[in-house]
């Protein structure tokens, strides 16, 4: 298999699409893909193993990630930090979860436990055993060792969400109510100072000098604010940006509201055919099994109502502040792919508001015939690929 340093992208052009299978949501791969990721599919087998292998010691190594920050204010903010042996000591993806993807809310025994259930599993088990509080998890956990198998083995650094607004100064909270989410590069900072303590140790030579920053939705924003932070910048180099479903659109809250909920899908059903002879990827096995049985309605109900924080709803109703923190992240020589779903109604408007200097966008799309919305964000095969893409 070629490491990513091994191929030379220079003589392909670049995928300006992802084609996925709503119902399986298995991914596409098209000859752009390929040609940029020549072996993607035998990595993404590679990235199935160590779940595969043993469950529950998978399991319990993901658990073992997770840790609490706390912020200059005083706050806590939980976080996780996925690295192997061999993982780069000098290198970090700064991965900010979307507004409603929280630290899992049962342990890994619970989880492997649940997973180990043979009969039909009903609304109390769910609620018992929250399987998809472990959402942002498997996302972290997929693209770590997808990139991993590609010979990128750079740490994945999680920022959980909803960050609790006190971990920010009032001064920093009125910044981001009126769209400017360049604070969150302090919060990125405080988190990397942890990274660099459980990576090198507080007292190494060798330090994080490299850092590629990724969202989806709500974390997006926050990647994209934090990657224009002027403090975050003078701390390290910034190479990459990968912003999955940025929200650029709505300017009042009651319709950003809406979209999130009852209004997500916007436009007709995707016309786009790909050849049949085209090789798939398949979910995640991690994923696979944890849907295996549905979401738990209250459970994720609750964690979406409490990720709602006013402070952020209105922040994002400020599309042409995110476009200024775009610009200056394009000025900087930071490499930057927006991806959007073809039918998400809070996306639908975010190409009208994009710089249009230098940023790559990937339109996101389901076979011909479905619709694919904001739910593109929870397509881990996908939005590990899309990143895997940006990075190469």
């Amino acid at each position: 298999m070629k490491t990513f340093e091994e191929v030379d992208q220079s003589t392909y052009e670049f995928p300006n699409q992802v084609v996925t299978d709503t119902a399986t949501k298995s991914v596409t791969i098209t000859p752009e893909i390929e040609g940029i990721l020549p072996d993607i599919q035998e990595a993404f087998n590679e990235a199935d193993l160590p779940f595969k292998s043993n469950p529950e010691k998978y399991l319990h190594v993901l658990e073992a990630s997770m840790f609490e920050l706390e912020s200059s204010e005083g706050a806590i903010v939980e976080c996780s930090l996925l690295h192997g042996p061999n993982s780069k000591n000098d290198e970090v993806l700064i991965l900010f979860a979307p507004f409603a993807d929280r630290e899992p809310k049962s342990s890994a025994d619970k989880l492997t436990e649940y997973l180990n259930i043979t009969d039909k599993v009903g609304l109390i088990k769910k609620e018992k055993y929250a399987p998809n509080s472990w959402n942002q998890t498997t996302k972290s956990a997929a693209l770590f060792e997808l990139l991993r198998a590609l010979g990128n083995d750079i740490p994945v650094l999680t920022i959980y969400a909803p960050i609790n607004s006190k971990a920010y100064s009032f001064k920093e909270r009125k910044q981001i109510r009126n769209g400017d989410f360049s604070p969150a590069g302090k919060l990125a900072s405080e988190a990397l100072a942890e990274a660099q303590i459980r990576l090198n140790g507080a007292k190494s030579e060798t330090e994080i000098t490299k850092v590629h920053i990724d969202g989806t939705s709500l974390g997006a924003t926050n990647a994209v604010g934090a990657a224009a932070s002027k403090l975050l910048r003078e701390t390290v180099d910034i190479e990459t940006v990968t912003a999955h479903e940025l929200i650029q659109g709505p300017v009042h809250v009651p319709v950003l509201g809406y979209r999130f909920t009852i209004g997500q899908i916007s436009g007709e059903p995707s016309i786009e055919t790909v050849s049949p002879h085209y090789p798939k990827v398949q979910e995640t096995s991690m994923r696979r099994a944890i849907d295996a049985h549905g979401s738990e309605l209250l459970g994720t109900n609750g964690r979406m109502i409490q990720g709602m924080k006013p402070t952020y709803m209105f922040g994002i109703t400020h599309p042409k502040v995110t476009t200024k923190a775009l610009e200056t992240i394009l000025d900087n020589n930071i490499s930057l792919l927006v991806a959007l779903a073809e039918n998400s109604a809070l996306t639908k408007q975010t190409k009208d508001y994009l710089p249009g200097g230098g940023e790559r966008v990937v339109m996101v799309r389901g076979e011909k015939g479905q619709k694919l919305g904001h739910i593109a964000g929870e397509h881990v095969a996908l939005s590990a690929l899309v990143t895997a893409l940006n990075l190469a």
